[in-house]
C-alpha cells in the first residue's frame, strides 16, 4: 500500500468515525469508544507520516477529530506534491 493509499484509508475511516461521533453525542459510553478509536487512528496516522509533522500535532489530534482531519488532508497534499517533485529536500 502506498502512502497516499494509506492516507486515503485513514481519511475514510476518520470521516466514518466523525459521523458516529455526531450520532452518539449524548452517550458517554459511546463517546468513550469513539475517543479510543480516534486515538488508534491517530497512532496509525503517526506511523504513516511521522517524518513530515511535528509530534505536538499528533498529540493535539488525539482529542480533536476535526484537527486530525485537517492534518490528514495536509499530509495527503504534501505527499502528492512530493511525488510530483514540488517539494525540495
Amino acid at each position: 500500500m502506498t502512502k497516499l493509499e494509506a492516507l486515503d484509508d485513514i481519511r475514510k475511516a476518520l470521516l466514518e468515525l466523525i459521523l458516529v461521533r455526531d450520532s452518539v453525542a449524548n452517550d458517554d459510553a459511546a463517546l468513550g469508544t469513539f475517543q479510543r478509536s480516534l486515538e488508534r487512528l491517530v497512532e496509525r496516522f503517526y506511523k504513516e507520516t511521522h517524518e513530515i509533522l511535528a509530534y505536538k500535532h499528533y498529540q493535539a489530534a488525539k482529542g480533536d477529530s476535526d484537527h486530525l482531519l485537517q492534518l490528514v488532508l495536509l499530509a495527503y497534499r504534501y505527499v502528492e506534491d512530493e511525488r510530483a517533485g514540488k517539494i525540495l529536500h
